[in-house]
């Protein structure tokens, strides 16, 4: 229990108290930091993608977002729009990065919904680009 909950505090999850833990808390700078943290990762996750990928790599962010297009359902979307980042980050085949990210996530995870409903349509031309990009990339262009 000890080895967990100092691993909780070294991922930013956890403030040691006078008796115990807390949550921590974060300021809304922190939270624009891990934001900006983020977004510099998954370029770099783009970009190892689109030389590591393999060909089930690809089909499976395709497939991703065709799914994504043909659904209306918030919750799909928002579960599809994860689905696609970690297809992504798999794609890229880098553990260092893989282990970055899921740290991220896990402290952006009270704060981010990932799709907000107004997003639907910015979020799918995103995946799409990156997808063609990395498809592109595939085929020798």
């Amino acid at each position: 229990m000890r080895n967990a909950l100092a691993r909780l505090e070294h991922d930013g999850l956890l403030d040691r108290a006078a008796r115990g833990y807390t949550v921590r808390q974060r300021t809304p700078e922190e939270v624009v930091e891990l934001f900006e943290a983020r977004i510099v990762l998954e370029l770099a996750v783009a970009e190892t993608a689109a030389e590591r990928r393999s060909v089930l790599d690809l089909a499976r962010l395709s497939h991703l977002v065709e799914r994504a297009e043909a659904s209306d359902d918030r919750g799909e979307l928002i579960e599809l729009n994860n689905s696609f980042h970690v297809a992504l980050r798999e794609a890229a085949h880098n553990h260092a990065i893989l282990e970055l990210m899921a740290r991220l996530d896990a402290q952006l995870a009270v704060y981010d919904s990932r799709v907000p409903p107004d997003d639907r349509e910015v979020t799918l031309k995103v995946h799409r680009s990156r997808d063609l990009r990395i498809a592109a990339l595939a085929r020798g262009e």
